[in-house]
């Protein structure tokens, strides 16, 4: 039981962890023990804090997170890349239906680049390219990532982000 009181020496009002158990004795006893738990308790809040501002922020630029996992060839991806692609938020993607979703004028382009970063030991990967939704329009995005190698310099993984930069090339197209 997590419970907030008062610290016996101090008096400051923290959190605490009860844990209770029956004696074996036949007494009919029962034995607690206390913890503090209170840095515990500020780092969850301050996590839920962190996360909420994180999301807000993904929100406001329209941006995508991805982890692509080149050992399972799975996709993982958050709810703002899946409303960014207009896809269903239960869809679990591989490799190739990411793939799939770029416009393709731009999916060798976007590939090649992708593995040159990843076959010469970079460990950042930068690129623009269209995509389409299921509705059929067509977005720019700014994809970034970082590529997490082993020990052995072995990429295992990509995380980054997809931003959708429409307005932007929207706008160097009239100038």
């Amino acid at each position: 039981v997590n419970c907030r009181g008062i610290h016996p020496i101090s008096g400051e009002h923290i959190w605490f962890e009860v844990v209770f158990s029956a004696l074996d004795d036949g007494s009919g006893g029962i034995v607690y023990v206390a913890r503090n738990i209170d840095d515990r308790v500020q780092m969850q809040e301050q996590l839920r804090v962190t996360n909420a501002r994180y999301q807000r922020s993904l929100q406001a630029g329209t941006v995508g997170v991805w982890e692509s996992d080149l050992v399972t060839n799975r996709f993982y991806v958050d709810p703002g890349y899946r409303e960014l692609f207009g896809l269903e938020q239960h869809e679990l993607l591989t490799h190739e239906q990411a793939t799939a979703c770029v416009h393709p004028d731009d999916q060798q382009a976007m590939m090649d680049n992708l593995w040159d970063c990843i076959d010469s030991g970079l460990t950042e990967y930068e690129n623009e390219h269209r995509i389409i939704d299921v509705n059929g329009q067509v977005h720019w995005v700014l994809a970034r990532g970082h590529i997490v190698r082993d020990a052995q310099g072995q990429a295992l993984r990509v995380n980054g982000t997809d931003i959708d930069i429409t307005v932007l090339k929207e706008a160097e197209a009239t100038i």
